[in-house]
């Protein structure tokens, strides 16, 4: 199995038998739980050279929310 293809079977797996538009209601409430109380430095930390902090994170997922609903209009 490819890359692609192991990476989309990981994202349907995850989402089988759940509401995608539920899902995405929910992050925003989940993301605030997974990272209440860390520090922000820790936040603003990559773990690795060449990997994402969680506020890079974040930051784009936001902005793909914002994308996706300019797209579903």
């Amino acid at each position: 199995m490819t890359g692609a293809a192991n990476y989309q079977s990981q994202l349907l797996a995850y989402t089988e038998g759940k509401d995608p538009l539920a899902m995405q209601a929910e992050a925003p409430d989940l993301l605030a739980a997974l990272i209440s109380g860390v520090d922000a430095s820790t936040l603003k930390a990559c773990p690795a050279p060449g990997k994402w902090s969680v506020c890079e994170i974040l930051a784009h997922l936001a902005e793909d929310e914002l994308t996706s609903t300019w797209r579903y209009r």
